[in-house]
């Protein structure tokens, strides 16, 4: 449905904004990146898409997700994707989160954290 050319030029601005965040951070302070998915209809033909207000938001929140994907692979990272329906409630965890992260803390922000938490359970080392 996105031409490969615009995947592939999103991937590169992602790559380089998560390399920015990278240089801030203590060494391999990133293990893995985690991105919420949530399975959307839409069609496959650009010009269909463009008939919908719905879809064009749809399509444009597809192509960010696989941009941030490409980028963390990219850079070396793990690249994971967390179905929203599978989000672990993890309510003590996300709060004090919230707490320590500040506002804001939506829904959004309490996602990305349960989905942070998901992948570094699925990728812990058992030792």
């Amino acid at each position: 449905m996105i031409p490969a050319y615009y995947r592939g030029w999103m991937a590169g601005k992602q790559a380089a904004g998560l390399r920015a965040l990278a240089d801030v951070l203590p060494a391999r302070a990133i293990p893995a990146v985690a991105v919420v998915v949530k399975a959307v209809p839409v069609p496959d033909r650009p010009p269909d898409v463009l008939r919908s207000h719905a879809w064009m938001h749809a399509a444009e929140g597809i192509l960010y997700r696989q941009a941030v994907l490409a980028a963390a692979q990219e850079c070396g990272w793990q690249a994971h994707t967390v179905e929203s329906s599978l989000l672990p409630t993890a309510e003590p965890a996300v709060t004090m989160l919230g707490q320590a992260a500040g506002r804001p803390w939506r829904r959004m922000e309490k996602d990305a954290a349960r989905a942070a938490i998901t992948v570094l359970a699925q990728t812990a080392d058992p030792a």
